[in-house]
């Protein structure tokens, strides 16, 4: 039924937005083609093709390749006449742009057809070594996995005396292999990588502008400028985060991006200052525009604005005369005295994406603008047209010409753009950093997947050959995937680097086109190395090897040359690295010098360290979810009421909404909590439960900042060197702040504890269990650094403070393992030394 239905809904919407469309007399482009080939099929379109073979004997097509099948079939049927001549001019290696609309099937159709076929055997674009390397990754079996696209190897126009790379006067290989090392998993995962591999490529280009390179030619020698360097990335994100990474080293970097500026913060942070001007006096609207960056109003400056009177009038006195500026002169007139009165400009400024916000302010003001002109739009027509234009750039749609993204700069400027906006361009050199990667949409999809069968596009909405559909779309993304590399590939005139990291899991290879092309998708890493070198050790002149470290170091920053008269500023020389940091028990836990595949957060990310039992009927789900419920219900409802049979139900379910806990016996947690807060947790005295302790006696989830001075953080093994649940840290220096969450500190008789929730699912909750749970998970770090922040807060908070007095201890509550007949069942509990804790204040604190 559902197919049925979405099959009917799909015709439907064609005939309905058709109909919509000629009521509106309106003709799309899409329309334009789609029309004329259906004018032309039919029997009446003799005369239309008479016509035009008539007034055009010739017709050439330039990148034919990006064809579809209306449009091949318009040329095949205008021009498939003894008399008229139809040359295309495209080449299949470069097909990229199906998701366009884009079909290399048609392509593959009219080159069948063809009468004459002509191929250009020079390249005269790159180096004669570069051009050879380009010839030799793509000489395998696996080249572009169609029988219909075959690669042809082409000689190269040039040579060295037109320009090669040089570093300290000696020639150097224009094709770099660049291989991730090892991490300390088996594989990386592909964040992890990415992070890795754009450090690397950061450090490379200081060195490409700062080691003695240059580009050598028969007559001249130039040094590398960021200009001649570009980025090839897969995604908007990706480029952005190069962007910031090469800013912080003082490299300038623009982005060449198809994406609207209609997306930017921008141009929501202009609809929110024009709906204030609008309506001046709507302290709502006001309150909300002055909290944007432009005004330059920090916290404290902000608060005391909001709460005064006399601030807030002056204010709503401004915008009454951008109000009327605005309806006197029009928006543009407004905007620039808003931006020179309030100083836009310069508290922009202060921002590390200064000119792209510059940018992208001034190109929305232009379109706002124009757009009022055109449409003859008054005040509140402007908004509606803003706003609508950036709900339709959010929600995917493809933007015109005008409103895509604007450099930012034509300065001296390494250019960062996607592979698929790269294709026709080129490059002196040119990174591609991502090529390892491939996307994961097409294992996802269940709804819609699209495939050619007998080189004919078909649709499948969930027929019962989906899943053979599916196997087909993806060998169609994989051959689409060996086309885009080609084109990042072949954007280089002098050098191109090319990455390579391990990314895959330990069931799932490496499925992505360079991994296909190299035969590296099940290969292991030492295989993967030795294949990477024996490019380089057999053809030295065009390959060049290179293992990429981890944990890259940025040691130095770039100045931008001055020249001539330009007004330039002088940037500090100093190291942006630093030790300072906010950092977690988390990250001082991964410091462990033994730690375990998956570390713990600070609370809730609780695996269990035994072998995997199957999983019970009666048992809740191991893992985080089941972790991060028991902590927000113990938070959130009192002891008190978790100790009876109290209805519960409707706060648990929207937890487990909340965190994506699944069970079929949500009854379960309630009998795990009941039981959690009824256990006596002393043998000393049985009137010590949970359920006993007040509201008043407890900090639930107590934030903390601990203050860290400079230290080598393994400093605390020698402290810690007896506790059995502590275990050593490897060297790293930090300093800054140490921040985290405590469950709970309860006081009970005149002494505070510290108290922390574990959901671990263990073999059993004996003691010598739960002390090698302790260790495994090096919660004992946890517990000294918590008992640590009580001693430092309750010296502030009591007059007659005493250690031994005051403090109780504390108690980790592996509540799976609580039984409520059981007095001290499932806990774990010591009282940390004095001393010890005094050394730890005395290394951390300043």
């Amino acid at each position: 039924i559902s197919l049925i239905f979405r099959r009917s809904l799909l015709q439907t919407l064609r005939e309905d937005v058709d109909k919509r469309l000629q009521q509106l007399n309106i003709l799309s482009f899409d329309d334009l083609i789609t029309r004329l080939a259906d004018a032309l099929s039919d029997k009446k379109g003799q005369a239309l093709r008479l016509e035009i073979q008539q007034r055009y004997q010739a017709a050439l097509i330039d990148e034919f390749q990006d064809t579809d099948h209306n449009q091949w079939l318009i040329f095949s049927t205008l021009f498939n006449h003894t008399q008229n001549f139809l040359y295309l001019i495209g080449d299949p290696k470069q097909a990229i742009y199906k998701f366009r609309g884009a079909d290399i099937y048609s392509y593959f159709d009219a080159q069948q057809q063809a009468q004459h076929h002509f191929t250009l055997s020079k390249n005269w674009r790159s180096h004669p070594c570069l051009v050879a390397g380009i010839n030799t990754l793509f000489a395998g079996e696996n080249t572009f996995f169609s029988d219909q696209l075959k690669f042809y190897p082409v000689d190269s126009a040039l040579s060295s005396e037109q320009g090669v790379l040089i570093q300290d006067n000696k020639e150097q290989a224009p094709l770099v292999l660049w291989q991730l090392d090892k991490g300390e998993d088996e594989y990386w995962s592909s964040g992890k990588a990415a992070e890795e591999i754009k450090w690397g490529v950061v450090n490379e280009i200081l060195g490409l502008l700062t080691d003695n390179f240059s580009i050598q030619t028969a007559t001249d020698e130039n040094k590398i400028h960021a200009k001649d360097i570009a980025i090839l990335v897969k995604s908007n994100t990706q480029a952005k985060e190069f962007k910031l990474a090469l800013n912080e080293v003082g490299i300038t970097a623009v982005i060449n991006s198809k994406e609207s500026v209609f997306c930017s913060e921008e141009a929501w942070n202009l609809y929110i200052l024009l709906q204030a001007i609008s309506h001046p006096a709507n302290n709502i609207l006001l309150k909300q525009a002055l909290t944007l960056d432009w005004f330059n109003l920090n916290g404290q400056q902000l608060f005391q604005t909001l709460n005064d009177e006399e601030a807030m009038d002056l204010w709503i006195s401004h915008f009454l005369d951008y109000q009327q500026l605005w309806l006197n002169k029009g928006l543009m007139a407004m905007m620039k005295s808003l931006l020179a009165t309030e100083k836009v400009h310069p508290h922009l400024s202060c921002n590390k994406q200064a000119e792209r916000r510059i940018t992208n302010l001034q190109h929305c003001i232009e379109l706002v603008q124009q757009a009022a002109i055109d449409e003859h739009l008054g005040i509140n027509k402007t908004l509606d047209w803003l706003h609508q234009n950036i709900t339709q750039a959010a929600s995917g749609n493809t933007s015109p010409d005008e409103q895509q993204l604007r450099l930012e700069s034509d300065e001296d400027a390494i250019k960062i753009i996607t592979m698929h906006s790269a294709k026709g361009l080129e490059y002196a050199i040119v990174f591609c950093p991502f090529l390892w990667q491939r996307g994961n949409r097409l294992l996802q999809e269940n709804s819609k997947i699209s495939c050619h069968i007998n080189n004919e596009m078909i649709v499948d909405l969930g027929s019962e050959q989906f899943e053979q559909h599916r196997l087909l779309a993806l060998d169609e993304e994989l051959a689409e995937d060996l086309r885009v590399f080609y084109v990042a590939v072949t954007r280089a005139k002098y050098r191109c680097y090319i990455n390579w990291a391990d990314v895959r899991t330990k069931d799932k290879p490496n499925n992505s086109a360079m991994a296909y092309l190299l035969d590296f998708s099940t290969a292991d890493f030492s295989e993967q190395q030795k294949k990477l070198q024996s490019f380089s050790n057999n053809q030295p002149a065009s390959f060049q090897f290179r293992l990429l470290k981890t944990d890259q170091e940025i040691t130095r920053n770039w100045q931008q040359p001055l020249s001539g008269n330009k007004l330039c500023y002088l940037q500090r020389q100093r190291s942006l690295y630093t030790y300072w940091q906010m950092s977690s028990y988390t990250a001082l836990s991964s410091l462990s010098i033994h730690d375990v595949p998956e570390l713990p957060d600070d609370k809730v990310r609780e695996d269990n360290i035994v072998k995997e039992l199957e999983q019970e009927v009666n048992e809740l789900p191991r893992g985080a979810t089941t972790g991060n419920v028991i902590h927000d219900l113990l938070e959130n409802i009192s002891f008190a009421n978790l100790a009876h049979d109290n209805d519960i139900s409707q706060l648990r379910d929207k937890s487990c909404m909340r965190y994506g806990l699944k069970t079929s016996t949500p009854k379960l947690i309630d009998q795990l909590l009941k039981s959690t807060v009824n256990t006596v947790l002393t043998n000393a005295d049985d009137s010590f439960c949970l359920k006993d302790l007040g509201e008043q006696q407890c900090l639930k989830e107590m934030p903390f900042y601990l203050s860290m001075k400079t230290m080598d953080i393994s400093l605390i093994n020698s402290i810690l060197k007896d506790c059995p649940a502590y275990q050593p840290l490897s060297k790293k220096t930090l300093c800054g702040y140490l921040t985290g969450f405590i469950d709970l500190i309860c006081e009970f008789n005149g002494k505070y504890y510290v108290m922390d929730y574990k959901s671990n699912s263990l073999e059993n909750y004996e003691q010598d269990t739960l002390v090698l749970a302790m260790r495994e998970h090096n919660y004992g770090l946890q517990y000294w650094i918590y008992t640590l922040v009580l001693h430092l807060y309750l010296q502030q908070r009591l007059p007659d403070y005493n250690y031994e007095k005051h403090v109780g201890g504390v108690k980790y509550l592996f509540v799976r393992g609580m039984d409520e007949t059981l007095v001290n069942s499932g806990i774990y509990q010591t009282k940390p030394e004095l001393l010890k804790i005094e050394q730890l204040a005395e290394l951390f604190s300043h």
